[in-house]
């Protein structure tokens, strides 16, 4: 078999038991502090001849460099909006030049970097586990296109002459259909008063709609994945969750805040985003262990690529978009304040004290302690932790597409009445980079209070094995009372049968990907672009949604607008005066 199991007196891996409240108090291991010397720990298991897990880190240089090609095309896009509310000077502004721009906008801020190339290199490595293209052009060699799609099409034997020409119109097919969808949304007339939808119909409609054509169009278009229901779960764990989460996070605080118009509101933010990032990683954990690391024919079938990168990209996008999410709550609500004030110092300062005491591994601690000690981090956890020295920075890069759009176009680089903004900004980064060098100091003088990780034995992951499937076989949760066959069935025997040993295997490859003592590799660039593009876009777009509106954060209006017709819910075509 592939998948080999090593023996008991191998190295071994240390983790923490796992917690099940179906599970008798009787069956559960100890929980010493120390092991008895001699006693040999359980190990990890190895896939021969396929590529490790492991978990990779992502760089200062790559964040940088992602953080300015994304730049780019979010200046770019602004510049289109700009364009298409003044029209170019000389030219008179019609109706249908409006629109015309409005569409290159949103192609250059979202369907070319975050759809085609962000989101599509993420869902073709699920599918297909081939590499995208890791070089500065981002957009040459794409997941869903022709050099990828032929890559796949030669794998799989289906070298027809028919497949090799349909791996340049599949994808074309594919992207043209759901950016017409998006030129619909923006095209479409809803009469005089209302006239076109803004950024929140067509951005959610247009999602709803992309989701239905992409998976009824795409067996048809693309290949079949290697593992269709591995391709499919992946999906939504490694985006749908962190953006929903996102999406509400950010909403529901902007409310709350202009609703209870207290500056102390501030205080829980800090804690808000700890939430956010600890249950995308709870779901993401649990969703790669039992789709991926738990099952052996998937992990067969894409033995050639480190499915691990998903997990650590998804780690990465979830800070960015986290922070992402502080610097747009603290403008959006400063955007709707009268005068300068300086209430942004509250969820600055809290959000200072709270990082610092959570990277220093107090939080763990304490939950480590409230659970008696079985709930230690894990390696995703721990590279949480890590990925915020890098991840942390590319929302300024946001702000930076920004000015450069106002100054570009002759507005105010900063809101006229707002101008304090620019210090909350300077603060927000400066309390940045306090946070990264305090934690490094606490790192590099050994001041970090993380727990131990308990150790499981190969006993005890046995009892383990054999307390789970005596609950998946009804004994522990059956209203009647035991089974009377399972009941009487001796532990020898139960020992050696082929369920409980592949009960075994699951929970010990949980325990090695999950606990297992790895170095961490280098995130590609092509992940490191993917989580850098799609939180920086977000974070722009919630700028203006929970601002003032498209003319407020591009600099031509001044005012705060109530009103959902400044590119919100609609977008009328403005006056040029």
């Amino acid at each position: 078999a592939p998948f080999q199991c090593r023996s008991a007196s191998e190295p071994a891996m240390s983790a923490p038991v796992v917690p099940t409240s179906l599970v008798p108090t009787s069956l559960v291991p100890p929980t010493p502090r120390d092991k008895p010397p001699g006693l040999q720990l359980a190990t990890d298991i190895s896939f021969q001849g396929g590529v490790e897990l492991q978990l990779c880190l992502p760089t200062y240089r790559d964040t940088f460099l992602a953080s300015l090609i994304a730049t780019l095309f979010l200046s770019a896009g602004l510049l289109a909006l700009s364009i298409s509310e003044t029209s170019w000077p000389g030219l008179e502004k019609e109706h249908w030049i409006v629109l015309l721009f409005r569409i290159i906008a949103w192609a250059a801020l979202y369907f070319v970097p975050v759809h085609v190339v962000a989101v599509c290199n993420l869902r073709s490595f699920a599918f297909y586990g081939i590499s995208p293209g890791d070089s500065c052009l981002v957009w040459w060699r794409i997941g869903v296109g022709p050099a990828i799609i032929r890559e796949v099409v030669e794998d799989m034997g289906l070298s027809h002459r028919w497949w090799g020409m349909w791996s340049v119109l599949g994808p074309l097919a594919l992207h043209s259909s759901l950016f017409m969808i998006y030129c619909a949304l923006f095209l479409v007339y809803l009469g005089p008063d209302y006239q076109h939808f803004g950024f929140i119909l067509a951005y959610g409609v247009g999602h709803v709609l992309a989701i239905v054509v992409g998976e009824n169009a795409g067996p048809y278009l693309l290949p079949e994945p290697r593992s269709q229901r591995y391709a499919k779960k992946m999906g939504p764990a490694t985006l749908g969750v962190a953006l929903v989460g996102f999406i509400l996070m950010t909403t529901a605080y902007s409310v709350v805040k202009r609703v209870v118009k207290s500056s102390w509101l501030g205080i829980l933010m800090p804690a808000l985003l700890s939430c956010y990032e600890q249950g995308n990683l709870m779901v993401l954990q649990r969703q790669f262990l039992r789709e991926f690391v738990q099952d052996r024919s998937v992990r067969r079938k894409y033995s050639h690529s480190n499915q691990a990168i998903l997990v650590s990209v998804q780690v990465a996008m979830v800070h960015a978009l986290a922070e992402g999410a502080r610097m747009t709550m603290i403008l959006a609500d400063m955007s709707h304040s009268k005068g300068n004030n300086f209430e942004y110092i509250v969820p600055i300062v809290s959000g200072v004290l709270w990082n610092i005491i959570v990277r220093a591994g107090l939080l763990d601690r304490a939950m480590a302690i409230a659970t008696c000690g079985r709930r230690t981090p894990t390696k995703s956890s721990l590279l949480l932790q890590e990925v915020k020295y890098c991840m942390g920075y590319p929302r300024f890069f946001t702000l930076l597409a920004v000015v450069l759009t106002r100054m570009v176009s002759h507005n105010p680089v900063l809101p006229v009445g707002n101008e304090n903004m620019a210090i909350a900004m300077l603060a927000l980064f400066l309390a940045e980079v306090a946070e990264d060098l305090i934690s490094y100091l606490l790192y590099w003088l050994d001041i970090r209070v993380h727990p131990k990780r308990r150790q499981v034995t190969e006993e005890e992951l046995e009892m383990l094995a054999k307390a789970e499937l005596l609950a998946e076989l009804g004994q522990l949760s059956s209203p009647m009372g035991p089974t009377p066959s399972l009941s009487r069935r001796p532990a020898d025997v139960l020992r050696t049968t082929q369920s409980l040993k592949f009960k075994c295997w699951k929970l010990r490859e949980s325990f090695a990907f999950s606990y297992g003592e790895q170095d961490l590799g280098i995130l590609p660039f092509w992940a490191h672009f993917s989580a850098v593009m799609v939180s920086m876009f977000h974070t722009l777009l919630f700028m203006i949604l929970l601002g003032n509106g498209v003319n407020y954060t591009l600099g031509f209006c001044h005012e705060e607008l109530v009103s959902y017709q400044s590119g919100l819910l609609w977008w009328p075509v403005t006056d040029a005066d």
